[in-house]
């Protein structure tokens, strides 16, 4: 059961955790580490290149370029079957190649930020790896970091935490280590500190009593994971057409075979004839061209220095017209600044530029 650690009081808190204002030693942290797992946010499991192939021949229009292939060699006709089955390997090689590079680059993105936090480890003051924290770990909250993990404030000099993640009220909240009651709501558990979260000023310290997806934001976090991804309009469109070219495919050549088989002609005859056309029917040129256009455009987002894993993605991006988004902290930074001051008749200060007009007043 989740307990209502706002409701604590900083003694029953490191009773319960069985810390102390000095935190834990290393042998405890190691073992609170095997017990809790590691301080991160639930996110995709590592990219399997096996994965990453077979989604890049997860397509209705390469199945039927696949039964064309097929049918072709059945048929003897050899050229045509290595030209098809060579544009699907072309066309799954530059996928695979593309979006390899861009998950490859992400990894090492996500390896080279790993935040950094100063904790109490055998009554010193020691910096970790975030990922390392653990519930009893005594933490530094500082102006201008993140908050490492779900904690409750054991010390405050006026420290003021922006929330806005979690609550959407882009104002500070004030901390303190007072005692609040049970049934109060998030936004106003203002004992405590949430990981993700940043301090705006001041500073404390704070115990540690969730981390990971134990944590608010990695209860978020959580539930997102478990939302089912959406085909994105060009797999859509893509989906669409392949059928459509599949049904047509099959009209056509049963309108010759009927008509053939009406007029007397021969069952082998026609029959090789009707399968002939189907597959001469089939647009083997369109996937690879359709993967070259949306790779050009995966080179084209990265020299803006834009990042995407999926090839579909460019395209997606392409044919956004609008986006809801939240603007507190997504578009602007969550905090408010003087840009100029007007004094009256002593002119106009501006905070960009650093200069006095002079006269402004008369405007």
């Amino acid at each position: 059961m989740e307990k209502s650690w706002h409701s604590f009081t900083i003694k029953n808190i490191f009773q319960e955790l069985k810390s102390g204002t000095k935190g834990i030693n290393e042998t405890e942290a190691n073992k609170r580490l095997r017990k809790f797992g590691l301080n991160n946010l639930p996110e995709e499991k590592s990219f399997s290149r096996l994965k990453l192939l077979i989604g890049q021949i997860n397509s209705p229009l390469v199945y039927i370029l696949f039964i064309a292939g097929i049918t072709a060699l059945a048929l003897g006709e050899y050229t045509d079957s290595i030209i098809i089955f060579g544009v699907v390997v072309l066309n799954t090689l530059v996928g695979y190649l593309q979006e390899s590079k861009a998950n490859q680059a992400l990894s090492k993105l996500k390896k080279v930020f790993q935040l950094k936090t100063i904790v109490f480890r055998n009554g010193k003051e020691k910096e970790i790896f975030q990922k390392y924290l653990v519930p009893g770990d005594v933490i530094f909250l500082r102006a201008g970091n993140k908050v490492p993990g779900d904690a409750r404030i054991i010390e405050s000099h006026d420290l003021k935490i922006n929330e806005s993640s979690l609550t959407g009220e882009w104002l500070a909240a004030k901390k303190d280590i007072s005692v609040l009651s049970k049934g109060i709501s998030l936004a106003d558990r203002n004992n405590m500190a949430y990981m993700g979260t940043i301090i705006e000023s001041g500073w404390g310290k704070a115990v540690v009593v969730a981390t990971g997806i134990k944590t608010e934001i990695g209860k978020i976090a959580e539930a997102i994971k478990e939302t089912e991804e959406e085909k994105t309009p060009y797999q859509k469109k893509l989906s669409r057409f392949s059928k459509i070219i599949g049904v047509v495919i099959i009209i056509i050549s049963s309108i010759i075979f009927i008509e053939g088989m009406i007029t007397g002609g021969r069952f082998i005859e026609i029959f090789t004839t009707s399968i002939a056309i189907a597959v001469a029917a089939v647009p083997e040129g369109l996937p690879v061209a359709m993967t070259v256009i949306l790779a050009i455009g995966m080179q084209k987002i990265l020299k803006k220095k834009g990042l995407v894993r999926k090839l579909a993605s460019a395209e997606t991006l392409g044919s956004t017209s609008i986006i809801l988004t939240d603007k507190t902290g997504t578009l602007t930074e969550a905090k408010m600044e003087v840009a100029g001051i007007f004094t009256g008749n002593k002119g106009f200060f501006d905070n960009n530029d650093k200069k006095l007009v002079k006269g402004f007043d008369k405007k």
